[in-house]
């Protein structure tokens, strides 16, 4: 049996009490949500709508390529579309069949009634060609419905179209793709960019991951989902208390040292925190609170 599946089945066989508390004198903050963002498409970067440090919310604009085309073939779409509505509301050539349809019947049981009256008051061939004028215009009804169903779908394709050309004036546009902050742009209005360029980059900070190793015999798998409490100094101000929960243990335990990756989240809604800092953290006992303690000025005065 290998190293390694020793030091596991000794794990699985130590595992921790729910109920202690588990010390680990250093875990390292890391991002869990960062971004590099660059175009959907290539062009010019006509406006930069953002500085480094703006908070920015998920599809908030940081940039605009210019769309001057993209535009032009938004306004054909919408006249073609307005086109297409008209003609296919347009029933004007469906009640004109009609009404020559009853014109043409009306004149054929005339001239059958004529004759009734008077033999061959109406030849053979006016009545031959009465009744081809009235089945004309029956197919000529036929004909006016399928060209406005025709129509309708016409009206479908231009519709489609108008929203194609919607997406591409989108398309034209930078947005985050995440709740953030941004940290880097780097490209300037009147530069020339392509899906290549990473424009911009933006972290978000209200939950941070804190990375730890345990001794395998006390990184049980139970420890997933048990609450996690920080308490660390910031900018020189007292003590302050972030809570999280655990959500990774690793599977694997490393052969030279024993030790077992785990992961916290931690949650850090005023960006207090900051990622790359080493602080001490403790698990602690399953069931424990997790509701956040007040950890600025503006939670104190909400309470």
């Amino acid at each position: 049996m290998s190293l390694t599946a020793l030091l596991l089945a000794a794990a699985l066989n130590q595992q921790p009490l729910d109920s202690n508390e588990i010390p680990v004198e250093k875990a390292l903050l890391t991002i869990i949500d960062a971004v590099t963002v660059a175009p959907t498409e290539s062009g010019k970067l006509t406006k930069v709508s953002v500085s480094e440090g703006d908070i920015v919310r998920k599809g908030t604009l940081l940039g605009q390529l210019d769309d001057e085309i993209e535009r032009l073939e938004l306004q054909r779409a919408a006249t073609d579309l307005d086109i297409a509505k008209e003609q296919a509301e347009n029933d004007v050539q469906i009640r004109y069949a009609r009404k020559a349809s009853q014109v043409a019947d009306v004149e054929l049981e005339r001239a059958k009634e004529s004759n009734d009256r008077v033999n061959n008051a109406v030849t053979q061939t006016e009545l031959d060609s009465l009744r081809l004028l009235s089945e004309k215009a029956k197919l000529e009804i036929e004909q006016a419905e399928f060209e406005q169903r025709t129509a309708k779908l016409g009206l479908k394709l231009k519709a489609n179209a108008l929203d194609a050309a919607r997406v591409k004036v989108a398309r034209r546009k930078i947005t985050s793709p995440i709740a953030g902050v941004v940290v880097e742009i780097n490209h300037r209005a009147g530069e020339a960019v392509d899906t290549q360029s990473n424009a911009f980059r933006i972290l978000n900070t209200s939950k941070l991951r804190a990375e730890f190793r345990l001794r395998a015999s006390m990184a049980s798998f139970s420890l997933k989902g048990r609450p996690v409490k920080l308490l660390t100094r910031i900018a020189g101000n007292k003590e302050t208390e972030f809570r999280g929960r655990v959500v990774f243990v690793s599977p694997e335990i490393n052969a030279l040292n024993g030790m077992v990756r785990v992961w916290a989240e931690i949650d850090n809604p005023d960006g207090l925190l900051r990622p790359g800092i080493e602080v001490p953290i403790t698990i602690m006992p399953d069931g424990e609170a997790t509701a956040q303690r007040p950890n600025s000025k503006k939670e104190e005065s909400a309470r």
